[in-house]
């Protein structure tokens, strides 16, 4: 399942092929890392709302805190996690972000102008 549709897909899905089975991951204390505690324990079982931005977080772990070596990670057809591993969502892209980005457009970007 490399084309998880939502990051917290994703992060099962990783918590699934790293404790090795659902009941694994029931059993899971967070602490299977080699460098130490899990940023994913809290989400998983697959329920919450992480934030892509965890997700680059644990990539640049994994990569030795090079972001050039996150652009061009050769995992693309083996880690759940890569299409969200710039932090950012790709099903996102376009989409327009809440009440200021509206403002914004109304306004031509001018906090100045007053809308009724």
């Amino acid at each position: 399942m490399l084309n998880a549709q939502t990051p917290i897909k994703a992060i099962r899905q990783l918590c699934l092929d790293c404790a090795g089975g659902p009941s694994a991951v029931r059993e899971c204390q967070g602490e299977t890392l080699s460098d130490g505690w899990c940023p994913f324990y809290v989400y998983r079982m697959g329920k919450g709302r992480p934030s892509v931005k965890l997700i680059r977080k644990h990539c640049l772990r994994c990569m030795g805190g090079s972001p050039k070596l996150v652009r061009e990670c050769p995992s693309a057809t083996t880690c759940p996690l890569y299409g969200y591993r710039l932090g950012t969502n790709p099903k996102r892209v376009g989409v327009r972000r809440g009440f200021s980005s509206r403002i914004k457009e109304m306004t031509g970007g001018d906090s100045r102008v007053r809308v009724a």
